[in-house]
């Protein structure tokens, strides 16, 4: 149940760190400095953007790191996130496995 929670969540884990890199990537976010913030705070960086995720049109501001920075976190949390996967379906296999021997060992045995 475990390893499925693994491959569930990692999947969407992927996905989502995916769309983010996307926004990036295709310049929909970039980066801004210096900037102000609504609250009136200013910073040496932001990555801003006009559209949010899954295609909502959203203000968003990642404050205090350009958007290259942005693209590394999520780089690494996608890869994160695909080892996740391999690893939940790398164990489901090998559960199936040690259950069908342990029903094959009575088998030969008789």
């Amino acid at each position: 149940c475990m390893m499925v929670m693994w491959v569930i969540f990692g999947s969407l884990g992927a996905y989502s760190a995916y769309y983010v890199l996307e926004l990036t990537s295709d310049g929909s976010w970039y980066t801004q400095s210096p900037c102000t913030t609504t609250a009136g705070q200013t910073y040496d960086d932001c990555c801003v953007g006009n559209k949010g995720l899954w295609g909502s049109t959203a203000a968003v501001a990642i404050v205090g790191v350009d958007c290259s920075q942005v693209e590394t976190v999520y780089t690494i949390q996608m890869v994160d996130n695909i080892l996740s996967v391999i690893a939940g379906i790398v164990g489901i296999v090998g559960i199936c496995g040690f259950i069908a021997f342990l029903l094959f060992v009575p088998l030969a045995y008789s």
